[in-house]
């Protein structure tokens, strides 16, 4: 058994961490490789960065092609994550997944056949417990704790998740708080299957959203629970996968407008998918899938009590071929959306087109090009929710479902890719304020669709480790586009994170300048977490790490050198000041 011990000391002169800028590193298999390892193959060809962004502590926002909220589609194990309780802005419900047990993250295309909701792109996070991890191993640092055990079938994780409130020159911000408590349980067997099973919870969590105003919200409960199975059916390319996912929140609100809330979603899940190679093809396969999730959505706002039940049912399939040089997906989606409760007694359904392909010009470089129509039914915040008991917003039962046409072109030569994409949007939801009072000295804002939009952005990125110990790493992305649209026009325009090293140290960069007034939305500019704030950030980071024996890891790292602080557009939380880490790792 190995056992790894991990002692953190912290010596910093501020207790904020800088939080705004958290990449994931998402990796991509062939077509060739996927057809191995999966039954919906990722057909992403490129290594690229998700930017995640920290509207506040401990809420994380992933955020691709311009989009995020709901209109980027998220996934564990491919069982989907996102649902019709979350409201229509940045979900930050994304962290109830910790980090901790999730082995990687990948953007997948072919997984936006699953459901509506993938505007943007598709992610997916894939539960489990670190590879590395063989045996025991318990990790330390200044505000978490968290022991994992693994071996061949069962793997265990505990994670407990305390965090100050966040300190900034101008002082200590209240209701900036968080913490988390966590379970995950994992057992494999070759004849019954994969059994996972994910437990978290936080309570009296804080708010920064309004806190300049002197309004907060605390988050009295939140508590997110996942049961999933997969089995292989015998003799068979086929996979059934049942789910039950359950969303619970109880809402305090310190606000002279907004009620109280109480919120359990129970959401239902099964999933039939499939592999077929047929005979008139030598190279090509078809991957399918016929997928349905029934929500039960109880919402409790002051004293008014209601109900919803959303079933969405989609088939789709995945035709993945190769000629000569040219590899190809071709992609085909169709679903059904029921919403009843509330009031609400409605049908949507949509189809769905897309291929993607790449073109292999020599053995170390390949052009890829790709293009997608997805769709988006509104949400029952959209339709329902705000109707029945919110006294600033008022619904449209009729709102049309959002559509968005992408195209994409890119290159890639080993160690570097660089790739470029025009997103069309129509009918996109907006709130637009009335002339109605609130009853709190402003107006109330009403749900509708614009007629069309349109987001472009360009990206590249250099990734290079070289045989002496030196290495370089580099990504910046530019968005620019039409920024009416709520939660569209809160983007970092032009963000860049650039790492260089030769062992043992290192030096990063992330930076972000601040977004121009005509930039922004109309109701940006009004907005009190961005007025005044809106000054982008440069944050250098400097380390040294170094292991000796085999046994001994030593680190330290100097973050934020020029002491400056920072804001990202859109978010409530400033960076804080210089800190300074050590941390000792020792392996017996």
């Amino acid at each position: 058994m190995k056992i790894v011990i991990i002692l953190s000391i912290l010596l910093t002169f501020s207790q904020a961490e800088v939080i705004e800028l958290k990449p994931i590193e998402v990796t991509a298999s062939s077509l060739s490789d996927a057809k191995e390892e999966s039954l919906i193959p990722p057909n992403e060809e490129v290594e690229t960065v998700v930017v995640i962004q920290e509207t506040v502590p401990g809420f994380e926002n992933p955020v691709v092609n311009g989009l995020m909220g709901d209109k980027v589609l998220l996934t564990v194990d491919g069982i989907k994550f996102s649902n019709s309780l979350f409201r229509s802005g940045p979900n930050q419900y994304y962290s109830w997944i910790p980090k901790e047990f999730t082995t990687k993250a990948e953007l997948n295309s072919n997984l936006s056949g699953i459901t509506s909701s993938a505007l943007g792109g598709a992610i997916n996070r894939e539960l489990g417990i670190d590879e590395s991890v063989v045996g025991v191993s318990a990790d330390f640092t200044d505000h978490k704790e968290y022991i994992k055990y693994k071996d061949k079938k069962v793997s265990f994780g505990l994670l407990n998740d305390n965090r100050q409130n966040v300190t900034t020159p101008k002082g200590t911000i209240e209701h900036s708080a968080y913490n988390q408590h966590g379970a995950y349980f994992e057992h494999k067997d070759e004849e019954l299957g994969q059994t996972k099973l994910v437990f978290t919870q936080s309570n009296d969590v804080d708010r920064t959203d309004k806190f300049e105003k002197g309004e907060y919200y605390v988050y009295d409960l939140q508590q997110y629970f996942l049961l999933s199975h997969k089995y292989y059916i015998p003799d068979t390319d086929l996979v059934i996968l049942p789910s039950f996912q359950q969303f619970k929140e109880k809402i305090d609100r310190n606000s002279p407008t907004n009620k109280d809330t109480d919120s359990t979603n129970n959401m239902f899940g099964i999933q039939l998918l499939g592999y077929y190679e047929p005979s008139w093809t030598d190279d090509g396969y078809f991957s399918y899938g016929v997928v349905n999730n029934f929500e039960d959505i109880e919402y409790e706002s002051g004293l008014v009590t209601n109900n919803y039940n959303y079933n969405t049912l989609s088939l789709y399939t995945t035709y993945h071929t190769s000629y000569k040089k040219l590899d190809y997906d071709l992609k085909y989606k169709y679903s059904v959306m029921t919403a009843r409760g509330g009031g609400l007694d409605r049908t949507l359904d949509n189809h769905s087109v897309g291929i993607d392909s790449k073109y292999r010009l020599g053995y170390r470089h390949s052009i890829f090009a790709g293009a997608n129509l997805n769709y988006k039914f509104p949400t029952i915040t959209n339709l329902a929710e705000a109707r029945d008991d919110s006294v600033t917003e008022i619904a449209n039962p009729n709102l049309k479902q959002e559509r968005a046409y992408t195209l994409t072109l890119g290159y890639n030569f080993e160690y570097f890719t660089t790739s470029i994409f025009h997103k069309k949007l129509y009918d996109m939801i907006i709130r637009e304020e009335t002339n109605i009072p609130d009853g709190s000295g402003a107006f109330k804002w009403k749900y509708q669709n614009t007629d069309e939009g349109y987001i472009n952005g360009v990206n590249v990125k250099y990734d290079r480790k070289f045989s002496n110990g030196f290495g370089v790493f580099l990504f910046a992305e530019y968005l620019d586009g039409k920024t009416d649209y709520d939660y569209i026009s809160k983007l970092v325009p032009f963000h860049t994170k650039s790492k260089v090293s030769y062992k043992p140290f290192y030096a990063e960069l992330l930076y972000a300048p601040s977004v121009s007034d005509n930039k922004m939305a109309e109701k940006d500019k009004q907005d009190i977490r961005i007025k005044d704030h809106n000054y982008g950030y440069r944050i250098i980071n400097i380390g040294y790490e170094r292991t000796f024996k085999k046994v001994h890891d030593i680190g330290i790292q100097l973050d934020n050198v020029l002491d400056e602080t920072g804001r990202v557009y859109g978010s409530s939380v400033d960076f804080g000041e210089r800190g300074l880490y050590f941390t000792y790792q020792y392996h017996y």
